[in-house]
């Protein structure tokens, strides 16, 4: 016994010391959220809240991304009381304000830029930079991991307050399919979990990644068919590709994600009558479709023509985005736009923007 106790005052000193320096390693190399403000405390609930309609972001909370997986830097992301990553809309709109309500999922929330980088705020400064006696404000209602379905159902709850001229619909390839939110993600954390970035690190990596295995949500496996397929030369094994990648962005090639984007759509119009405003879809590629050899475009087409049928305006990122690919890297990952990437878009979209805002 007097040998354990020994060997326990001995070691326990050492172990705490190993503990806190890899508590202060992870604090300075792993990507983990904090409240603004906060020096210490992780932060104890997620920014995503489930509510009757579904998930949205948690209203009036302002938190840092530190150590951003992409770029190391610390993100700022500021959410007012309408649940949107945007400073407060004032109640009372001016006679000279146009509001451009940017609904869409993570391509548009951007949690890896600051606000200022997203293509979002540079498409309203970039309008805003051409007199014309017009004040543009581009509201940002992405939510990170949402479909077509949640967008219009946050439109619906917020378009009376917000009253948009415009909806700009940030459309992806799995916007048919539902939300992939789970629920162990928006419980509040318990006492280690809020303090150190060590036991959050262990329970993502042992309690929570078991939890999504069991429950089928890891939805990430469809990456192998990168190597899998040769997508890139030849189109009968790009589709082969879609395919394998069903789950998530290859939804788009299956028949029956289009009843659900022809029905969302149909709401959207009724939308748009009720309230006034005018609809943009935009359409956002998989980099995949940017990389390979020739064109694989069949369900921006299919979505073209849909919007037409509802008279919706329509743009297509897929061309500009394979023309700069060319020169520049503009994006993260295999579909969230970088720094440059978002200047290219906000870019694209400002000047296209010309021809329905000359419609005043």
């Amino acid at each position: 016994m007097r040998k354990l106790v020994k060997f326990i005052i001995i070691t326990a000193p050492a172990i705490i010391l190993i503990l806190i320096a890899v508590e202060i390693y992870l604090r300075f190399t792993v990507t983990y959220i904090k409240p603004a403000g906060s020096t210490f405390e992780l932060l104890p609930e997620s920014i995503y809240i489930q509510t009757p309609i579904g998930k949205r972001l948690r209203p009036n909370t302002k938190i840092i991304t530190k150590n951003n997986q992409y770029s190391q830097d610390d993100i700022i992301i500021s959410i007012n009381s309408l649940g949107f990553r945007n400073p407060e809309i004032p109640l009372n709109k001016a006679k000279n304000e146009y509001r451009i309500l940017i609904s869409g999922d993570s391509m548009t929330f951007q949690q890896d830029l600051n606000d200022e980088e997203t293509w979002v705020r540079l498409t309203q400064n970039y309008l805003n930079s051409t007199p014309r006696g017009t004040i543009f404000h581009t509201i940002n209602a992405g939510i990170g991991d949402i479909g077509t379905k949640e967008e219009i159902d946050n439109l619906e709850m917020t378009v009376n307050q917000v009253q948009p001229d415009l909806v700009i619909l940030g459309w992806y390839l799995n916007d048919s399919r539902p939300p992939w939110g789970f629920s162990q993600e928006m419980e509040y954390r318990g006492f280690l979990r809020r303090y150190s970035v060590l036991a959050d690190v262990i329970y993502r990596q042992l309690v929570l990644k078991k939890w999504l295995t069991k429950k089928g949500l890891i939805r990430t496996g469809w990456g192998s068919g990168v190597k899998k397929y040769n997508w890139k030369t030849d189109r009968q094994e790009f589709l082969k590709f879609t395919d394998y990648a069903g789950l998530d962005w290859g939804v788009a090639w299956k028949n029956e994600s289009w009843n659900t984007i022809r029905n969302e759509f149909k709401r959207l119009k009724a939308l748009s009558q009720k309230y006034q405003f005018k609809v943009l879809i935009v359409a956002f590629p998989v980099i995949y479709q940017i990389h390979a050899e020739f064109v694989e475009d069949a369900p921006q087409r299919k979505l073209e023509d849909i919007s037409k049928d509802y008279q919706f305006y329509y743009m297509d990122l897929l061309p500009i985005l394979r023309k700069e690919e060319t020169k520049q890297h503009l994006f993260f990952d295999y579909v969230h736009l970088n720094e440059i990437g978002s200047k290219i878009v906000a870019d694209y979209l400002s000047q296209n923007l010309q021809n329905i805002i000359s419609q005043l």
